[in-house]
Parts: C-alpha cells; sequence; structure tokens
C-alpha cells in the first residue's frame, strides 16, 4: 500500500502557511519551507494512493500572488513492506516559473516560483517513482 499524509495549518493575517509533515513513526514533524516564501500563498494536495482497494489519484493545487516568493506543499510517502525509499521529480515542468522538490527522509517538499512579472495559470507535473509510481499534476494560479 503507498499513502500519503500532509496536514497544514494556515497562520497569520497574511495567509503564510505553516506546515507540519509525519515521520516514519507516524510522528509530526516540522516541515522545512522555502527561503523566501510568498506572503499570500494557499497549497493544497489532498490524500492519494491505493487504500481498500480504491485507488485516489493526485491531484494538487496552489494559488499565490506573484511577490517574488515561492509556494510550497509537503507530502508523505508510506508504504507496508517496502525498505527504501523512492525518488521524486519533476517530470514535467512548469511554462512560467521553477519548480523544485526537496526531500528529507520520506517528506517531499514541492515548491514553486513565478517568473517575474507572471499573472496567470501554470501547471508541472510531479512524479514518484517506486513500487507504485504516480504523477501527480500541479495546478497553479497566479495573481500579479
Amino acid at each position: 500500500m503507498l499513502g500519503f499524509a500532509m496536514n497544514v495549518v494556515s497562520a497569520g493575517m497574511i495567509g503564510v502557511l505553516s506546515m507540519v509533515s509525519l515521520n516514519e513513526t507516524g510522528e509530526q514533524v516540522p516541515a522545512p519551507t522555502p527561503a523566501n516564501p510568498s506572503r499570500d500563498c494557499r497549497a493544497s494536495l489532498p490524500v492519494f494512493g491505493h487504500f481498500s482497494g480504491e485507488y485516489v489519484a493526485p491531484k494538487a493545487t496552489m494559488a499565490m500572488r506573484n511577490d517574488g516568493g515561492w509556494c510550497s506543499f509537503m507530502f508523505t510517502l508510506i508504504f507496508e513492506d517496502v525498505p527504501s525509499v523512492p525518488s521524486v521529480s519533476v517530470s514535467v515542468p512548469p511554462s512560467h516559473g521553477h519548480a523544485e522538490i526537496k526531500r528529507t527522509g520520506r517528506r517531499f517538499g514541492v515548491a514553486y516560483q513565478p517568473a517575474p512579472g507572471f499573472a496567470g495559470s501554470d501547471s508541472f507535473t510531479v512524479r514518484t517513482d517506486g513500487p507504485f509510481p504516480h504523477n501527480i499534476p500541479v495546478q497553479v494560479s497566479v495573481a500579479g
């Protein structure tokens, strides 16, 4: 079974996201955030994977203001009886910005920064490899 876990807690009047993730023993731990986070970022990646014989497809969204910062979300890959951690990469890059993947153990951070002056829609795809590969489409809405 492959599962995913993410907790997102909104904080502050300007919409800064504070994220936590689960470590391998299920404890909540702080998730790393980009060095220059956007002051207005809303990111979501609902639970996905194979659960009790049913498949829930991944789909992520980001909405942000183009203030020179990054918008990001974290997720944790959870496997039963799989000792290795799969790789995660940007398989289809965004057309109007830059996307990065950061890894800490089984936790992965996905971050996006729009090109200077860009406003509109963008998208990219994150690929997880391993015994249960996934393509995670990320839809981005950027306000000027």
